[in-house]
């Protein structure tokens, strides 16, 4: 299920909220913050201890057809097709895509794997830090990424979430005349 919020740094965004079907207390956040970088966050899941130098890890599994797997899928086949654009390698010896948060320095940041799956879309959420007062978060800069130019791949996907919260406010518009 997808929920969209408003966004309290830009009037005419909304914050993507994507819930698990079967926990609807558990989710992920997609944001774009009022400093122009873009944010994933977990929340309410279950934190593993993680055997890695990682402090936890969080999974969050996005089925096929599924809320927000059109979009997911996308921005994999984006980050596929314009990876040799960016001189950090992005796809790993695994075939995921693995994203350090741009947060801060590589030995310290966040890390967030996306892998295509024949059922779906997994997203598995490393923590590096004792911080979780954002749960597992990834950052995503817009200026400085360590990603450039593969950041706007991730700006594609939000702005195709944009155009779904477009349709759904004129929808509730059009049923409440």
């Amino acid at each position: 299920m997808i929920e969209y919020k408003e966004n309290g740094s830009f009037e005419n965004l909304k914050n993507i909220c994507i819930r698990d079907n079967a926990n609807l207390t558990h989710g992920l956040n997609i944001l774009y913050g009022g400093n122009g970088d873009f944010y994933f966050n977990t929340f309410g899941h279950e934190q593993e201890l993680s055997d890695s130098k990682f402090i936890c890890k969080s999974e969050f599994f996005i089925q096929n057809g599924g809320a927000g797997w059109v979009q997911f899928h996308k921005l994999i086949e984006d980050i596929k097709t314009k990876q040799y654009q960016s001189h950090e390698r992005i796809i790993d010896d695994e075939g995921r895509i693995s994203i350090l948060s741009d947060d801060t320095s590589e030995e310290k940041a966040n890390k967030l794997f996306i892998e295509q799956l024949d059922e779906g879309i997994k997203l598995t959420f490393f923590q590096n830090t004792n911080d979780s007062a954002f749960n597992i978060g990834i950052r995503i800069s817009n200026s400085g990424s360590r990603y450039n130019p593969l950041n706007l791949c991730f700006m594609d996907m939000y702005n195709e979430f944009q155009k779904l919260a477009k349709k759904q406010d004129k929808k509730i518009e059009e049923e409440e005349r």
